[in-house]
């Protein structure tokens, strides 16, 4: 399983950012894989797509990259208490985002070590960027 980030879905979509040959590389090479995202994901994806390029990049998204998507956990209470917890009980101002401490704890649950994603805070956390 392979756990799929804002970071990465954005790198698809973004054909100035750096990584966005990588992105390409790396989901086409995802074909034995299963890919897992959560609805947070979705909606921080959607909502950043939306206000950098307008609709028709969500459109893309949906259209071409979602369908690649085999399964979408839906944030509950009980993930959704444990990521602010941990946010709200930081010692740091700033460290990894709601959202990512959303994915971490998804990642643990569903037994998955390796993420589609461009941030270091999952280095960070433990876990292994797909490159």
């Amino acid at each position: 399983m392979i756990f799929a980030d804002t970071s990465g879905f954005y790198a698809l979509a973004d054909m100035n950012d750096h990584n966005h040959a990588s992105a390409g590389s790396v989901m086409a090479a995802l074909t034995d894989d299963e890919i897992v995202t959560h609805s947070y994901v979705l909606s921080e994806s959607v909502s950043l797509l939306h206000a950098r390029f307008g609709r028709d990049a969500v459109k893309g998204f949906r259209e071409n990259v979602l369908p690649r998507v085999d399964r979408v956990v839906w944030i509950g209470a009980s993930i959704h208490d444990v990521a602010l917890d941990a946010l709200v009980g930081s010692t740091s101002k700033r460290g990894p985002s709601f959202v990512d401490l959303v994915s971490f704890e998804v990642m643990r649950r569903e037994g998955i070590r390796r993420a589609f994603a461009f941030d270091r805070d999952f280095v960070r956390a433990g876990f292994e960027l797909v490159r």
